[in-house]
């Protein structure tokens, strides 16, 4: 769990305390994190089971005698130990059984806690096991009346015969309309300086009609005319239903520079590889403009302008493919004061759209204690979405940097943006019960609403520039050097279904 292989687990590396009948493990002047290089670019990097081979024989040498580090012959004894300690002198490492393989075979838990007995954060964690115990005996209570599907869920697949049955409603994420598709408008409308126009280019060949779609637009039927003419990337509706997330937080929680800093890590890092999916921009011309305007200013250093008033439109819409197909992911960054605002409601009804919501609480060095009404305000508009609980959510403490050194915050960022083959719902649900417990211990108890409303929710913490600019400097000082910004957005896709697999079902749960 902490992200380190010890180097050299054997006996004399471990302390035996008779009085709480617990071991301790010293000696860490061989570790090294997961992942990180050894001595040269030809040494393999150090692997979760590098220390597996140890332990087994630190087990062995329990029962039998035994020198050396080879391995011994599990036979002896009639193979009494063969079973508990199968696999684990093999090579190479990749092999092996991991840590958590071999502490199941013990009958010993995984699910290591990262506060230590007597923290002052332990209540914290009770009030979160016990939040989360009634969440999972509502749901399972809910799931027990059977309820009819809910099709309207952004990540239901409808049966084949029911799409031949009825026709396939679509919704703007602009004007919020839901119409049937096919769009009654099937010109292409090019982006020309600023302005859109209509393409009157013929082709009668498929082929160069498609490239042409691929950087063009369509009109949106907008049936209630109470917006301004908009368009969508031609392409919008060619694939799987889209995703629309939201962030929500008050002004200057730091909204603006994590979702420039998870674009970042998605689009320019490839961070979504490892779970086996990719990302290419979908609206070319916006963008381009959003890379312009504040992906290069982020790479700059410099600190990004909050985000203006007024503002309806995503900020960014993606293409995210992977085994189960392609759907639009389409984020939405609108202002802290359009959230808070209670007269005019358009400000914010981008919500009626939205299938997963990221909460942004920015992490002061004094704990705020007046609510939020930037949460208040949207979790009180969602009551107009039907079952709305099940939406995906996670909480983000941002601006970690600033406590930095207090616990469980120092432990977490020393993980910093590590890439898993598969996601880890463990994992998740350790760092959601630290940062729920961190969050109940300051008395950020408006931060923590998000968690007993959605039947899905994970708290993350992060730093989305890794540290603080000067008072009156417009740069960060050490540069934009994001911390953890991905996994939010990981645990999201994995709840909303983009990310496949049994672990990803179980994240949030």
């Amino acid at each position: 769990m902490a992200g380190i292989a010890h180097g050299r687990v054997d006996l004399d590396a471990l302390r035996w305390d008779a009085g709480t009948r617990t071991v301790q493990l010293v000696d860490f002047e061989r570790s090294a994190g997961i992942g990180e290089q050894r001595r040269s670019a030809d040494d393999p990097r150090v692997d979760v089971r590098d220390d597996v081979w140890d332990a087994g024989l630190a087990l062995w040498r329990t029962v039998h005698p035994h020198t050396g580090r080879g391995a011994p012959d599990l036979s002896v004894d009639g193979g009494a130990l063969s079973t508990l300690l199968d696999g684990v002198f093999v090579n190479p490492p990749d092999f092996r059984p991991t840590p958590a393989d071999l502490l199941t075979r013990l009958h010993e838990p995984t699910d290591v806690p990262v506060l230590a007995p007597g923290s002052a954060l332990v209540p914290g964690v009770e009030a979160y096991k016990n939040l989360l115990r009634r969440k999972r005996e509502r749901v399972a209570a809910q799931a027990e009346q059977d309820a009819p599907a809910r099709s309207w869920l952004p990540w239901r697949r409808t049966p084949k015969s029911e799409v031949d049955e009825q026709p396939v409603f679509v919704r703007c994420p602009v004007c919020l309309d839901s119409y049937p598709r096919p769009l009654p408008d099937d010109e292409l409308w090019r982006h020309e300086d600023g302005e859109f126009v209509k393409d009157d280019s013929s082709s009668f060949d498929p082929q160069k009609r498609h490239f042409r779609s691929l950087s063009a637009y369509r009109r949106c039927p907008n049936p209630s005319d109470d917006v301004a003419e908009h368009f969508l990337p031609a392409t919008y509706y060619d694939h799987g239903p889209p995703l629309v997330v939201a962030l929500i937080g008050r002004p200057s929680a730091g909204k603006t520079h994590l979702l420039a800093a998870m674009l970042r890590e998605v689009v320019d890092r490839g961070g979504l590889t490892p779970y086996g999916l990719t990302a290419t921009a979908l609206d070319l011309h916006r963008h381009d403009r959003y890379r312009k305007q504040v992906l290069e200013a982020a790479e700059r250093g410099e600190r990004l302008p909050g985000t203006p008033e007024g503002l309806t439109d995503p900020a960014e819409i993606l293409l995210i493919s992977g085994p189960g197909g392609s759907r639009p992911l389409v984020f939405f960054d609108v202002a802290g004061e359009d959230l808070q605002a209670v007269g005019d409601a358009r400000l914010a009804r981008f919500l009626i759209g939205t299938g997963a919501l990221v909460f942004v609480h920015g992490l002061e060095p004094a704990a705020e204690r007046v609510g939020n009404q930037a949460f208040e305000m949207s979790l009180a508009r969602l009551r107009a979405v039907p079952e709305f609980e099940r939406l995906p959510a996670a909480t983000v403490a941002t601006k970690a940097d600033r406590l930095r050194y207090l616990p469980p915050i120092d432990h977490w960022l020393r993980h910093r943006n590590a890439a898993h083959a598969s996601v880890d719902p463990v994992l998740l649900h350790v760092e959601s019960s630290s940062a729920f417990a961190f969050l109940h211990g300051r008395g950020d108890h408006a931060a923590l609403a998000p968690f007993s409303v959605f039947d899905r929710c994970t708290l993350h913490f992060v730093s989305a520039s890794g540290s603080e600019a000067e008072p009156g400097e417009e740069r960060f000082a050490r540069g934009f050097e994001p911390v953890r910004v991905l996994e939010p957005l990981v645990a999201i896709l994995a709840m909303a279904g983009m990310i496949g697999g049994e672990p990803a079902g179980r994240v949030g749960t």
